[in-house]
């Protein structure tokens, strides 16, 4: 079964969401909630157990993006406990990149 949802939160990188390696910095605390409250929004299930497959698409607003395995860190940190029990579930992941400056955006599709 294949679910996607689409967050418009600016992702953020892991050296912005966490104060040293265990406390999450104001800016991860304020982007977390917001794409925690976008996740729930749209995710109405209870978190899968077992086994996923993750495909990420980050659509930037210009060509100043973010290493795409930061912002998977971040994103998957903060979508642990609404998608997922916990991240270390996810056996395969597909990340991808573009620019639409219109409209920036990430979209995450889970296989289950």
């Amino acid at each position: 079964m294949l679910k996607t949802i689409t967050l418009k939160t600016k992702p953020i990188s892991v050296n912005k969401l966490y104060q040293g390696r265990r406390f999450l910095s104001p800016e991860g605390k304020a982007t977390k909630n917001a794409m925690a409250w976008e996740a729930k929004s749209q995710w109405k299930e209870k978190p899968y157990k077992g086994n996923l497959s993750v495909n990420v698409m980050f659509y930037f607003k210009d060509k100043r993006m973010l290493d795409i395995d930061g912002g998977i860190k971040a994103l998957f940190d903060c979508l642990t406990g609404i998608i997922w029990c916990d991240d270390d579930q996810i056996t395969e992941m597909h990340v991808f990149k573009e620019v639409d400056k219109k409209n920036p955006r990430i979209e995450i599709q889970v296989l289950k």
